[in-house]
């Protein structure tokens, strides 16, 4: 995937940034299934917006199958965010070998 960096617009780039970056770009998305995102979002601070999160449950699983066709999911059920990271960078080193 590539993305721009250079702020400006032409005829031919309807985005906000339109020059390539000047290296590969990777979407990951950080999947956890909705019990699972349900009890950290109510385990988290209550400063986070939690009913709001837990609004829009539904919405980010109706989402998900244009998020698995457009990233790489990363299951993040019962990993610590040091395994989900371990595993983004295995993926990552891998595909640059």
């Amino acid at each position: 995937m590539r993305g721009c960096s250079t702020p400006r617009r032409s005829a031919n780039c309807s985005r906000r940034y339109c020059d390539p970056f000047p290296f590969p770009v990777r979407h990951f998305v950080l999947h956890a299934d909705l019990e699972t995102l349900s009890r950290r979002i109510r385990a988290d601070s209550p400063t986070v917006y939690p009913q709001w999160r837990l609004d829009h449950l539904e919405v980010y699983r109706k989402a998900l199958p244009w998020l698995q066709h457009k990233g790489e999911i990363v299951d993040t059920g019962g990993r610590s965010p040091v395994e989900v990271a371990a595993l983004i960078e295995k993926a990552v080193i891998e595909a640059n070998v």
